[in-house]
């Protein structure tokens, strides 16, 4: 009987949740980098993109921090009744200089004056939304598939029509080929997306570019 109730069980989680194969896609994106997304999630079009970009500029401007030249190939959203609950994408950073060995040396003292860093600028710009940020986690380095990462986390209040919502970035140093995720969803439906959430963080890839290669050989 005891079997039968674990056998029971077992078929019963997979027909709700399905094999990974099934809930999630490989995306896969320039420089090498790929992660998995759930296929519940839309990739925002073109134009979606650059109202969205036009929008970060506009904040980036009026709360008076340094414009950075950015790429972002990729974006998408999660919706319940037409209502954005999370999002990803990426923006690829051409000109920074420093490399994987730079943020693998990086001290505790530089971590927090980075995380310093972000949180004064990020307070900023949510400001100029007449938002704030209600909760900082901080940041810290994390190594994800052999690549080192700063992940930052912090909960924001409401913009707009939007809900207060868990925003996660996860930073990749790696020269010409920086980039960095955003991932953020609603609060209130935390016990759901967190778990989503880092199941796609968890996954984040990088193909070694012929730069870092030359630069691991060299040390």
């Amino acid at each position: 009987m005891k079997k039968f109730l674990v056998v029971t069980l077992f078929l019963f989680s997979t027909q709700l949740f399905g094999t990974p194969n099934e809930k999630f896609v490989t995306v896969s994106l320039p420089h090498g980098v790929s992660l998995e997304i759930p296929r519940l999630y839309r990739v925002l079009s073109q134009n979606e993109s650059e109202l969205i970009d036009t929008a970060t500029q506009s904040i980036v401007d009026l709360a008076g921090l340094d414009p950075v030249t950015y790429n972002k190939p990729f974006s998408a959203n999660y919706f319940i009744d037409n209502k954005t609950v999370s999002i990803v994408n990426i923006l690829y950073y051409p000109d920074i200089e420093f490399t994987q060995a730079d943020i693998a040396n990086f001290t505790p003292e530089d971590i927090e004056e980075i995380d310093n860093y972000l949180r004064e600028s990020n307070s900023d710009a949510y400001k100029s939304m007449s938002s704030s940020v209600l909760e900082w986690y901080g940041t810290e380095r994390v190594k994800l598939n052999g690549l080192h990462a700063l992940r930052t986390s912090f909960f924001r209040d409401k913009i707009g029509k939007s809900q207060s919502s868990v925003v996660t970035f996860i930073r990749v140093i790696s020269a010409e080929e920086s980039f960095n995720l955003t991932f953020s969803y609603q609060k209130s439906l935390e016990f759901f997306l967190k778990p989503i959430t880092e199941r796609m963080i968890m996954s984040v890839k990088k193909n070694q570019s012929v730069s870092e290669a030359i630069i691991s050989r060299l040390e």
